[in-house]
């Protein structure tokens, strides 16, 4: 989300006349936009200010802005000439123009969509915000407080910008929400379902993803229009979070385990392939090793192609802050380190299950390891190496994978 959102800005600064530098000891103008999920990603921000800050005895005309969730989140703490909040990052190119030298503003009034843009660096594919914040209030999470509530955009406007995206070439659409399952729900607009529709019609785009899923809204008709449309990738990442259901409830998921594993079945009801990640949050409050082992057993028997596992920490603002019975950082750790260990075991598993298999890729760019081979995407968002044989980038090659390499997969192009 960062990284589209980024692209829609430094589009907008071109339009004021800017120009995009590489090194920061050049910038007269430095934009940190930053996350505040992870406090281990505040820390990191934290430092890089301090850095980027000394470069002004060299430069005077430096200006530095802050913003997203971490300016949000952190506004009183930043130093920093521009500290500006979620819903003002649309208001920096005016911001800009008009002269000011300080200026901080993290209010929650009107949020402006920017217009969404060919990714710069695969310029076949767009990043397309569907909704901004969210009202789920998962005990964890800190998102609602500095991202707000809902904000479906209109579906009338993302179908414009996806016929100009694919009129401009684009054939890889990523939607993009905090929750994309609730899309039209705050505001009377169609379903996700439809949505999906809608953006399969549309002449030149050939690929549709989607981030991120929740469980509880991951109903029947946007299983059946992802397993139906031809367009959309049958990869699905699908958030657990936990395996324990007195764990699922105080984190205010609002799903269960068993309504998880439904969601499985409706799917492999297909009978086509696909694949599955998700994400794991280890350390709970309270979470005992019963529960822990409740994670792993769900991990073995969904086996899922590939989990981002994190441990838990302490958020301002949010529910579980002031929760007792806290995990020790040793006991965390210790709780992840098995995990990663586990699913590693389960990907490289995993990965045998592709081999014979034909899938349409769509090539991404050339190794830079290797230039005699070209990296792609197959359907199931899996990285296949094939051979460099002319192939141009942005465009689809049907292969067959007949090896891997660790995780990555490898193809001989059918011809």
């Amino acid at each position: 989300m960062n990284f589209a959102l980024s692209d829609q800005l430094t589009k907008e600064l071109e339009k004021i006349g800017m120009k995009e530098v590489y090194k920061p000891e050049i910038a007269d103008l430095i934009i940190v936009n930053a996350c505040s999920v992870r406090k281990h990603a505040e820390d990191k921000v934290f430092n890089r200010i301090n850095i980027l800050n000394s470069l002004k005895k060299k430069n005077k005309n430096l200006k530095i802005i802050v913003t997203g969730c971490f300016a949000q989140n952190q506004k009183e703490k930043i130093k920093a000439d521009f500290v500006l909040g979620t819903y003002k990052i649309s208001e920096i190119p005016k911001i800009i123009t008009n002269g000011k030298e300080k200026y901080i503003n993290t209010d929650f009034d009107q949020y402006k969509f920017l217009k969404p843009v060919r990714n710069r660096e695969l310029p076949f594919q767009a990043y397309i915000d569907i909704t901004v914040g969210c009202n789920n209030f998962c005990s964890y999470c800190i998102v609602p407080y500095l991202r707000g509530p809902q904000i479906s955009r209109r579906s009338k406007e993302i179908i414009e910008d996806a016929k100009r995206l694919a009129d401009e070439g684009v054939v890889e659409l990523f939607l993009l929400g905090q929750n994309v399952n609730s899309y039209g729900k705050d505001n009377n607009e169609i379903g996700f379902a439809e949505l999906l529709y809608k953006i399969h019609n549309i002449d030149g785009i050939k690929r549709i993803k989607f981030l991120t899923s929740h469980p509880k809204d991951f109903n029947d008709e946007i299983i059946d229009a992802v397993c139906n449309l031809e367009k959309v990738s049958k990869w699905f990442h699908l958030p657990i979070q936990s395996g324990s259901d007195r764990i699922l409830k105080l984190m205010n998921r609002k799903y269960t385990v068993e309504h998880y594993l439904r969601i499985i079945e409706k799917i492999k009801s297909y009978k086509i392939d696909f694949a599955i990640s998700t994400d794991f949050l280890v350390g709970f409050p309270s979470e005992t090793e019963e529960d822990f082992l409740k994670t792993i057993e769900i991990a073995e028997k969904i086996k899922f192609d590939e989990a981002f596992m994190f441990k838990y920490s302490d958020r301002n603002y949010t529910a579980s802050y002031s929760f007792e019975n806290k995990i020790s950082e040793e006991v965390k750790n210790e709780r992840l380190k098995t995990l990663i260990e586990i699913q590693n075991r389960i990907e490289k598993e995993n990965i045998k299950k592709h081999i014979g298999k034909e899938r349409n890729i769509l090539i991404e760019m050339i190794s830079k390891r290797n230039s005699e081979q070209i990296l792609g995407r197959d359907e199931l968002n899996r990285t296949v190496i094939l051979k460099n044989e002319n192939l141009k980038i942005g465009n689809f090659y049907k292969a067959k994978i007949v090896d891997y390499k660790g995780i990555t997969l490898i193809g001989e192009l059918l011809v």
